[in-house]
């Protein structure tokens, strides 16, 4: 009995970590009409980096089916973003995607993706970011990504894109 509490409590310590860490603790910011955000946010015009022009997609949503425990931070948005090669050639192994920044009005989510880039091809990757307002759903808003490869940056646009709701 005493070993299967002990184990029990392990259990529930690696999935609050886990959690905290999905959650990407510290790295999230939601940024009101005070702080100047525009310098910060001018995406460049093409999307080119080290020769080659980039594509951004993205999918924000905000998960309203019933869950179980704890749900304070369940509706939260989450974004998920895809990055591809205009010329749909292998991306760069050293190509990645570092911070997001979805822009609704004078309100900016500033975050940090979690974890690593999930490749869909040898020409795109997808990455995901979760933890953000609470914006209503239905609206559209503009998302910047920062590109980095071999420490040059640039910062990618997809606009007027909406933000979707799961039951």
């Amino acid at each position: 009995m005493f070993r299967f509490r002990i184990l029990q409590s392990a259990l529930v310590l690696l999935a609050a970590l886990a959690t905290v860490s999905a959650l990407g603790c510290g790295g999230d910011t939601v940024l009101g009409n005070e702080d100047n955000t525009d310098q910060v946010l001018q995406p460049n015009d093409p999307a080119n980096l080290n020769g080659r022009a980039y594509l951004l997609t993205s999918y924000l949503w905000r998960d309203f089916m019933p869950v179980v425990g704890d749900d304070s931070l369940h509706t939260s948005l989450t974004a998920a973003i895809r990055v591809a090669a205009d010329d749909s050639l292998a991306l760069p192994a050293t190509l990645s995607a570092d911070r997001i920044w979805v822009i609704n009005g004078d309100d900016v989510w500033e975050s940090d993706f979690i974890g690593e880039p999930y490749p869909l091809s040898d020409c795109a990757f997808e990455c995901v970011a979760r933890g953000g307002p609470f914006w209503e759903t239905g609206i559209t808003v503009d998302v910047v990504v920062r590109l980095v490869e071999n420490g040059t940056e640039i910062l990618v646009e997809a606009s007027d894109v909406v933000i979707h709701r799961t039951d």
